[in-house]
């Protein structure tokens, strides 16, 4: 890379950080220039030739980039030490490239108008509003398992292969992902590739993780960035589909989010609250909670510290709590249920 190249490079990440700074004041301007405007069009010609796919696309540029870089770092050998700076600066410039690329196809979705501001909702509630939304929750929940489970005291079997639940949410661009090992021993349920459009969800979740994980990425395709929104917007977009089996999912996707809230406000109401769930929906969030522990590792915490920090950094104050913010908006919306 010319020294000049290098130079332009570098110096872009001070107009890119003012103009990001100007869209975090003006999310009205980003609501209809970009996610409504060129965002849609981007995403359609992208994902227009990946969906035809059968394998994740995006997961073998990872792959070709990861190859590159280390046959990088052997072809240069001795040289990256003897000039440090020359590929600092270098390295500084690519990276400000991929940010800029970054931002423009996916990115500035971070800076639209939130759903709460867009809908007038009051993300206030009270216990009883809570109380009065895990009520219905469990009642739904309670009512599928029965329809679903030979008996209240036994698992709900999926029928179906996660790719078919996938077809059921009408999701042609999002796939299992090849790195699913890897994302476990990360503690990722899925990732949307902001450069290929795709929608990655790790396929060793076990099947009702999975069809709210993928309705989570798929959210994600559409422009919706914050993560809360995108779990809101999963649920609504499952919590009514035709297939019984997804609707289970959808409740229990809700029902465990407001019960792990109630538990913190209040831990012996909860656990009064567990006592009405079918043994069998109790199995099966144990056997969620048991998925993670089996692949829980030294580097997790710093993997779950370095994903919190990029999320603020991209204007998400909770950073990974922001996923339980969802509560807020079920509450909000407890009425509809």
């Amino acid at each position: 890379m010319r020294h000049t190249t290098t130079a332009i490079l570098v110096l872009s990440w001070i107009p890119q950080w003012l103009f990001l700074w100007w869209c975090q004041q003006h999310p009205e301007w980003v609501d209809r220039y970009y996610t409504q405007g060129l965002y849609p069009w981007w995403q359609f010609f992208r994902t227009y030739f990946v969906e035809r796919l059968v394998f994740s696309f995006g997961d073998l540029c990872y792959l070709g980039l990861f190859l590159g870089a280390l046959f990088f770092i052997y072809s240069k050998g001795k040289s990256l030490f003897l000039k440090p700076w020359e590929y600092f600066f270098q390295s500084l410039g690519i990276l400000a490239l991929i940010h800029l690329f970054f931002q423009l196809s996916w990115g500035l979705n971070y800076h639209q108008s939130s759903m709460a501001s867009q809908q007038n909702i009051t993300l206030e509630y009270s216990e009883q509003a809570l109380v009065e939304t895990i009520d219905t929750l469990l009642f739904r929940i309670n009512s599928l398992h029965n329809s679903l489970s030979k008996s209240d005291s036994v698992t709900v079997d999926f029928p179906l292969e996660k790719e078919d639940y996938l077809r059921l949410l009408d999701a042609p661009s999002t796939k299992t992902s090849l790195w699913s090992l890897p994302l476990s021993y990360m503690g990722y349920a899925g990732y949307l590739n902001p450069f290929t459009g795709e929608a990655q969800v790790n396929g060793r979740l076990p099947t009702l993780s999975f069809i709210l994980t993928a309705a989570h990425e798929k959210a994600h395709q559409q422009g919706i960035a914050a993560e809360e929104e995108a779990n809101f917007h999963a649920f609504t977009t499952t919590y009514k589909h035709p297939n019984s089996y997804i609707r289970y999912a959808a409740f229990s996707f809700a029902l465990r989010y407001c019960w792990s809230t109630l538990h913190q406000l209040h831990p012996k109401r909860a656990e009064i609250y567990k006592q009405n769930l079918h043994p069998g929906i109790i199995k099966e969030y144990q056997q969620q909670q048991d998925f993670w522990k089996a692949y829980q590792n030294p580097l997790q915490p710093l993997v779950n510290k370095i994903y919190d920090r990029f999320l603020k950094a991209n204007g998400q104050a909770a950073g990974r709590k922001s996923y339980s913010q969802v509560v807020a908006l079920l509450v909000a919306n407890r009425q509809k249920l």
